[in-house]
């Protein structure tokens, strides 16, 4: 395990690291199924997303150019309601300029997080606007036994 592990370190790009390895056992849940959600978020302040924002229709529609809180807030509850019928699920958050999103693991029914700033602000192309932030297990789920 020490050795794989320094080997996949070295080779990971930069931005991903690993912080160790565990070995399952035999019976013991697989990794996606200890899988509860993930988390992303969407640095709202970033010239890129402004950039991006100020080219879509959302800003069209808004008035301004710049987007504001109250005109991210009221397309993301306008694409929100759209969805509803088909069930869409995860939530949503902001603080400190930042989006966060949570959103049930693909492929149980959900909408990839691209999807939605997409339809939602209609931004072509945003996953790299996007940052995954988290795999979130559930709770007592052996990979996040940090005791280890």
């Amino acid at each position: 395990p020490e050795t794989f592990l320094a080997r996949i370190k070295r080779a990971l790009p930069s931005g991903i690291r690993v912080e160790r390895l565990d070995l399952l056992e035999a019976g013991d849940p697989s990794l996606a199924s200890s899988i509860d959600g993930l988390a992303y978020s969407l640095d709202l302040k970033s010239e890129d997303f402004i950039r991006a924002w100020r080219q879509s229709s959302a800003a069209g529609e808004s008035g301004a150019g710049n987007p504001s809180l109250a005109a991210i807030k009221t397309r993301l509850a306008a694409y929100a309601k759209k969805q509803s019928s088909d069930g869409l699920s995860g939530s949503f958050a902001f603080e400190r300029g930042r989006m966060f999103l949570r959103l049930p693991p693909l492929p149980r029914k959900g909408c990839r997080p691209q999807d939605i700033i997409s339809e939602a602000f209609g931004i072509p192309g945003p996953v790299f606007l996007l940052k995954r932030d988290e795999v979130v297990l559930k709770p007592g789920s052996r990979p996040i036994d940090r005791a280890g």
